[in-house]
């Protein structure tokens, strides 16, 4: 198969997954309690956000993909704290298959170097394309596509179809694919040569951070940029049926000097969602976060609500349907939030994805 890599640098990429990955040795996935509803879940109550509404006529139809008596979908993708990208039940908690693990992952070599590990991993709406990500020395980093049917191994690395980026964002509606990086690129997954959307350095007055967000009219993405310098928060928003090069950008004036933006999604409602980190500002190099809050912005920028998480908590995705939001907390205990309810779905995980 066709492939094409780009060395990233490390410190980028690590200020892109927003947080520090923990250390080996490996920690087998737990036992869950289950999708059980427990706490209110402010990401669609009318109390904090803004209520969700449903599909209007002429807007696209989410996938409709196997879903649990709760609404919840049947399965979640992860990554274990072993580094190894795996296929989850949500109901029982049990890995039901091995999408891929690099040898020896985050150990150093005799030369300093660190062999690369899965930190990653998302799949299409369909479920039939697997993306996992590699992270991070000493090359800093490259995506995989893998079929439903192929496991990424050190074996099979360079066979598979390879880009660079930092994360991916499916649509909801159909197989196209958002990877923000260098660039921000929108094409369907697995075909290098159909490039529908080609952006050069899309960070605007910053670096582009975080995820990408389909707007829920599939017509336009969304995502943010940082400033390090300033702390700076922008979010750009391009419409990728016109073929536009020229994104609208607009100042988040909410995000403060001492705050950053971990991922993002979008509502149902169409309003964006992300994890807002604090850090302790007395000691800005240590970067520790003191605060983590689930924030509501609509796609002009202004802030609509805040929702509690847990502190240190690491953005995940929300399904096709926007309602339920999954992530992982700074204990990798999986957690989900969605229609007024919230629940813990399993432990030792570094990374989730609907």
């Amino acid at each position: 198969m066709r492939t094409k890599s780009t060395i990233i640098i490390l410190i980028l990429v690590a200020a892109s997954c927003g947080g520090t990955a923990p250390e080996p040795p490996p920690a087998d996935p737990a036992t869950t309690t289950g999708p059980t509803a427990t706490v209110p879940d402010a990401t669609t109550t009318s109390s904090t956000a803004a209520p969700g509404t449903t599909a209007g006529a002429g807007l696209p139809i989410p996938l409709n993909i196997p879903r649990l008596e709760s609404g919840l979908p049947a399965t979640f993708v992860g990554v274990t704290e072993g580094w190894e990208a795996v296929e989850v039940d949500t109901a029982s908690g049990d890995i039901v298959r091995s999408i891929g693990q690099m040898e020896r992952p985050g150990e150093a070599d005799d030369e300093g170097g660190v062999f690369a590990a899965i930190d990653q991993v998302w799949r299409t709406s369909d479920h039939l394309w697997y993306i996992v990500s590699e992270c991070c020395e000493p090359a800093a980093g490259m995506i995989h596509f893998l079929d439903a049917t192929t496991r990424l191994t050190s074996a099979n690395h360079d066979e598979t179809i390879i880009t660079d980026g930092w994360t991916i964002a499916p649509s909801p509606f159909d197989g196209r694919l958002v990877k923000l990086g260098y660039s921000v690129e929108v094409a369907p997954v697995g075909v290098e040569s159909e490039v529908l959307i080609w952006l050069d350095q899309p960070g605007g007055p910053g670096f582009a951070d975080g995820a990408a967000a389909w707007d829920r009219t599939g017509t336009a993405i969304s995502w943010l940029s940082h400033d390090f310098e300033t702390g700076a928060a922008t979010l750009l928003h391009l419409d990728v049926t016109a073929g536009d090069d020229d994104p609208t950008m607009v100042e988040l004036a909410w995000v403060g000097s001492d705050q950053w933006l971990d991922g993002m999604g979008t509502q149902e409602s169409g309003n964006h969602v992300a994890f807002l980190n604090t850090r302790d500002d007395t000691d800005p190099e240590a970067a520790t976060v003191v605060v983590t809050e689930g924030v509501v912005f609509s796609a002009q920028g202004e802030l609509i609500a805040t929702f509690p998480v847990e502190t240190g908590s690491r953005w995940g995705s929300y399904d096709p349907s926007g309602r339920m939001l999954i992530y992982t907390d700074a204990d990798f205990t999986v957690r989900w939030q969605g229609l007024g309810q919230s629940g813990v779905l399993a432990e030792g995980f570094v990374h989730v994805s609907w």
